[in-house]
Parts: C-alpha cells; sequence; structure tokens
C-alpha cells in the first residue's frame, strides 16, 4: 500500500479502526514511525497490531528518553505491569537527562507505591 508518510489523523484512524490491513503490515508502520521518533504513534501501531515484540522495543525506547506516558501506555499495551527494575531504569534516565519534574512523577506514582507495598509486604 503506497501511502504517504507521515500519514494524515484520518487516514491513520482509517488504517487503525476502520479497515485495518495484517499485522505485519500494521508492525511496519509502527517501525516507520519509530524511525522518525514519532514515538507514540508507533505504540497506536503496535498495539493494534498486538505485536508485543515491538511494544517491548517501545519500552526501551521510552526509558532512553524517560517518557514516562509511553512507557505507562506501552505497559497497558502489553497488559503487564512494569517491573520495578524498568521503573528504576526510567527514574535514573529522568534524573540523568535533567528532567526532574518527570522523575519526581516517576517516583510518586511507581516507587512510594513500591516502598509502600514493601513495607506492607514485612508486616507480620
Amino acid at each position: 500500500m503506497a501511502v504517504r508518510f507521515p500519514l494524515t489523523v484520518s487516514q491513520k484512524q482509517k488504517i487503525l479502526y476502520v479497515n485495518p490491513p495484517p499485522p505485519e503490515e500494521l508492525t511496519a508502520f509502527g517501525d516507520r514511525y519509530m524511525e522518525a521518533g514519532l514515538l507514540h504513534d508507533s505504540l497506536e501501531f503496535y498495539s493494534v497490531a498486538k505485536d508485543d515484540s515491538s511494544l517491548r522495543r517501545l519500552v526501551e525506547a521510552s526509558v532512553e528518553s524517560a517518557d514516562l506516558l509511553l512507557f505507562q501506555n506501552t505497559f497497558r499495551a502489553l497488559r503487564e505491569q512494569p517491573p520495578i527494575e524498568k521503573v528504576r531504569d526510567i527514574y535514573e534516565r529522568a534524573l540523568a537527562l535533567g528532567k526532574k519534574v518527570e522523575a519526581d512523577r516517576i517516583e510518586a506514582h511507581f516507587l512510594s507505591e513500591s516502598k509502600s507495598r514493601n513495607r506492607g509486604a514485612h508486616h507480620d
């Protein structure tokens, strides 16, 4: 299918939700968006394709860019909770990139929850 890139919103909606092509074509669209640095768009294609291996690559990209929203939405698409190791990775990366607000959000949303659960787990 010869389509100009990037897709318009209406083209994207039609491909994703009205008349979706086979999963491998959706993944190919996702790959193009990922190569262009349009990671949130690639997430949509990988999610509809149910391409877990590409979604896992996107987790790594979200950690590398310290993008909490992408991180959360990618794990939602995988139907998993993020492992604490990955949460620590994105937190450390956010600090390294000087994204203090993002690091604070990660700490408040994930790391404080983890500390609370750990305290409760040790309680007899």
